[in-house]
């Protein structure tokens, strides 16, 4: 080789160093993290790191300088779509792609499509910026570069295992590497990070008395800010119906959800995990009795009405044994093929009327489809009271993604109560509601990314609703009976994390043995502070404990 080609790859080499740390977020971040590590973990580690990222930059020099079409075209594509997905990431959750946003992805696959429609707009530029990128490269390919032997592309080849392996031992906590390495490697080891399947345990105690109601509906709202609901004081009137039967409800106000991401959140509300026991190194969550084996203890007939879900079978977090609890699975989406978005919730009422009239005690665990962002598929579009809305405007700004929520909220929540209360009114029904996460609205301009979000989530992300609605007299004064010491001082102070301990007290669980096993309910005195984590539960990559 002669001098000016070494002198043409060296520049090569540090084009693309350069390029790749700017667009992970600027050579500021790698030089942190050396001396991160070399504080953390000291030299032989530092060194290694640093190694293998130098080894991947060599390596993406020997693809794109190959003298095989075949394989400058097939590292094209990877630059292509690695750097496509990662900017556009970093356009909508303001940090880019981790281990976390792999393995949310990956589990809801099936909102696919409707989050590429949502979010296309932050997505053009990182593709014109990725195909500017690629494109860059093939001319200097063609007019100046040295055209390397093929064989080179085993450094391309051989630097993946450390990167693989640093990825896998941190579980994506150290993966700033070049987004053409980072981006495949991170996808690749949290689709093959699937946590052990194991049998649960049984019950350890048994209900001691008489349950408060024969039939519970605990319904899971998808994406409800707690604090703009107008029966929580919001100015703009987005619950006129609730309005209208507050005396009915025992609202306690906005509550903190356990998480900012619907997998998550459903995780803890089914297994009852703690706060303290998280992050779930063990998989506890996995291991601990969930609350269809409590209720079917209980002698209720166990279902589960499932909305947003389009495989035909439950969530990724419930395995064999759960399911084996569950009496009765109805994945509503794909049983009712073709139904529209906001149609989905209005269908399960028809199905919760169906299993009410036809049990004599159920326990229905139901997941809605709620207020997805845009917003705009939430509801029909003659349910509109509040314009301009997102469909509405040529450049969307705060107000109409707000306009668009509000009708949303109108619908989804408000409309769908309206509907539902008159079918159990005056029955043995106590409806339990809340919602697995909140919304970040106002920070739409600088962070698009409404939940979900693995690092620096605010605490709108996690304002909920937390509802009973005692359908008959017995209930609600049993209800308040069980209330009447605690319900002013816990207004505003609820968690998720007290929900599945008090759902077990409410199927007839003695109140003593429940709260030592599984913390305090809403029957007790509640702490002012709250928490909710953000993240992985089990520890990996990004997880976080926020203040609420």
């Amino acid at each position: 080789m002669r001098i000016t080609d070494g002198v043409k790859l060296s520049g090569l080499f540090l084009v693309i160093g350069i390029t790749c740390a700017w667009m992970d977020g600027g050579i500021g971040n790698v030089i942190h993290l050396i001396k991160r590590l070399y504080v953390y973990h000291g030299l032989p580690k530092t060194s290694f790191y640093v190694l293998a990222y130098l080894a991947t930059v060599a390596g993406l020099v020997s693809l794109y300088a190959s003298r095989s079409a075949l394989l400058r075209h097939l590292s094209y594509l990877i630059s292509f779509l690695s750097i496509s997905l990662f900017l556009s990431y970093k356009n909508i959750n303001g940090y880019g792609y981790t281990f976390h946003d792999a393995q949310t992805a990956l589990s809801n696959l099936f909102f696919a499509g409707e989050a590429l429609r949502t979010f296309y707009p932050h997505c053009i530029w990182p593709v014109i910026i990725a195909f500017s990128f690629v494109s860059a490269v093939e001319i200097m390919h063609k007019t100046f570069l040295p055209k390397l032997n093929p064989a080179f592309a085993l450094v391309a080849l051989f630097s993946i295992f450390p990167v693989y392996g640093i990825n896998e031992r941190t579980q994506g906590g150290i993966s700033l590497f070049p987004i053409m390495y980072e981006v495949p490697v991170l996808t690749y080891t949290a689709f093959f990070d699937a946590p052990p399947r194991v049998e649960r345990r049984e019950p350890s105690f048994d209900p001691c008395g008489q349950a408060l109601a024969k039939h519970l509906i605990f319904i899971v709202d998808e994406s409800i800010r707690g604090d703009m609901l107008s029966i929580n004081g919001y100015e703009i009137n987005t619950t006129p119906f609730w309005a209208s039967v507050s005396e009915k409800a025992r609202n306690f106000g906005v509550a903190s959800s356990c998480t900012n991401c619907s997998s998550t959140t459903n995780t803890i509300l089914v297994t009852g995990i703690d706060i303290n026991q998280l992050p779930d190194t063990g998989y506890e969550t996995l291991k601990q009795p969930s609350l269809f084996q409590y209720a079917q203890r209980a002698g209720y007939k166990t279902f589960f009405l499932d909305g947003p879900n389009s495989r035909g079978r439950p969530r990724d977090y419930l395995g064999e044994s759960d399911i084996r609890a569950i009496d009765s699975y109805r994945c509503v989406k794909r049983e009712y093929s073709g139904i529209e978005n906001y149609r989905i919730d209005y269908k399960m009422i028809e199905l919760v009327e169906e299993i009410i009239n036809s049990q004599e005690s159920s326990f229905i665990y139901m997941i809605k489809y709620g207020c997805h962002f845009s917003y705009e598929n939430d509801y029909p579009h003659e349910y509109k009271h509040f314009s301009p809305t997102i469909s509405e405007v040529e450049h969307i700004d705060l107000q109409s993604v707000l306009n668009s929520y509000y009708n949303a909220l109108l619908w989804s929540v408000d409309g769908f109560f309206e509907r539902l209360i008159p079918v159990l009114q005056d029955k043995d029904v106590l409806v339990i509601y809340t919602s697995d996460h909140g919304q970040s609205i106002e920070e739409y301009r600088t962070m698009p990314a409404t939940h979900c979000l693995g690092k620096n989530a605010p605490g709108s992300q996690a304002s909920v609703p937390f509802i009973l609605f005692p359908m008959n007299e017995r209930i609600t004064t049993s209800l308040d009976e069980m209330t009447s010491d605690t319900f002013d001082h816990n207004y505003g102070k609820v968690s998720h994390f007290q929900i599945f301990p008090t759902l077990l007290v409410i199927m007839g669980y003695p109140p003593a043995e429940v709260s030592d096993r599984y913390g305090a309910t809403i029957f007790d005195e509640l702490p002012a502070e709250r928490m909710f984590i953000t993240g992985s539960l089990y520890g990996k990559g990004d997880f976080q404990v926020k203040k609420f």
